[in-house]
């Protein structure tokens, strides 16, 4: 059946031609990028409660995923059944295992977020919903999920929200955050060793192998270091700083732009010097880890320290 649906829809995406093949395959990588950035976006500029609670989404909706991936190892639709012929410019996004659809749960878990707590303005919470809903019908599509991929991917989605709703409850009745710091991490440091440590499928086709360990170690590790940055990031920032993000628009623009400029050049300069010395999955981590961490915590706290210097220096002339 689900073979079936996708062999249909990969026959109208074959009449559509490459073009619009080239268009979807965009729509559907960037609803999962900007899914992803939204977070921290509104995080910086819009509303540090809803930032909190989106990023929080965001960590407990990764940390699901990679653990569920890796612990069911299920192959692509292409290679369950030879008949499927994915799209070619999905496939570079299409990495490690197929069960449960990554794109279409960060997609749903942040979109279906936002219609929440937006959902007294349905401007913002209409488009969200039917944006997490392209998402999902999109990687069927495109041929690089099942639809069992997607409706787990949504499934988990609903439960990140769940958990991280419950979460902040009870941290607003009762505190606790340093219990759900140390939780959060422990659970982190569970993933990575469980991903590192548990033994995956060696199937070969054709003297190749089918699915290689080490592209989903490089997701998992990756996704890890996201959520553990997050976490002890936010952790950090409310307890020891908590920002004051008022301002003009060209102020929050302003910010939000050095923010990320100064985050992907981390990101990207551990990676030049880690990767000639590094060989193992755990370079990944060491990646994401810091470069989140400093745009939920450090680069906040650059930003008070800054502002409370040109106040004392203003007072002082």
């Amino acid at each position: 059946m689900d073979i079936a649906y996708l062999l249909w829809l990969q026959q109208i995406r074959e009449m559509l031609g490459p073009v619009m093949d080239l268009i979807l395959t965009f729509i559907s990588d960037w609803a999962s990028h900007i899914a992803t950035a939204l977070p921290l976006i509104i995080f910086l500029t819009f509303s540090k409660k809803k930032g909190r609670f989106l990023l929080a989404v965001l960590a407990v909706s990764y940390l699901l995923n990679l653990t569920v991936k890796s612990a069911f190892c299920v192959y692509r639709p292409w290679i369950l059944d030879p008949a499927v012929t994915p799209s070619v410019n999905a496939l570079a996004n299409a990495t490690g295992y197929s069960f449960p659809s990554g794109h279409s749960q960060v997609t749903a878990a942040i979109c279906g977020s936002c219609a929440l707590l937006y959902r007294d303005n349905r401007k913002i919470a209409v488009p969200m919903i039917l944006l997490a809903l392209l998402s999902g019908f999109l990687r069927n599509f495109l041929g690089v999920h099942t639809p069992q991929d997607v409706l787990c991917a949504w499934l988990l989605a609903g439960i990140s929200v769940a958990a991280v709703s419950w979460l902040f409850a009870m941290m607003k009745k009762h505190g606790h955050e340093r219990t759900v710091l140390a939780a959060g991490l422990t659970a982190c440091a569970a993933a990575m060793m469980w991903c590192a440590l548990k033994s995956y499928p060696m199937d070969y086709i054709n003297g190749e192998l089918v699915a290689d360990p080490a592209v989903m170690l490089k997701d998992a590790f990756s996704g890890i270091g996201l959520s553990a940055g997050v976490c002890l990031g936010l952790y950090l920032e409310k307890k020891y700083v908590d920002l004051d993000i008022s301002g003009t628009l060209r102020e929050k623009i302003m910010r939000l732009l050095a923010g990320g400029i100064s985050a992907g050049l981390i990101y990207l300069t551990i990676r030049f010097c880690l990767k000639p010395v590094v060989s193992s999955a755990f370079i990944y981590f060491l990646e994401v880890f810091p470069a989140i961490l400093f745009a939920v915590w450090l680069y906040p706290l650059l930003i008070v320290r800054y502002r409370r210097r040109t106040s004392e220096q203003k007072s002082g002339s």
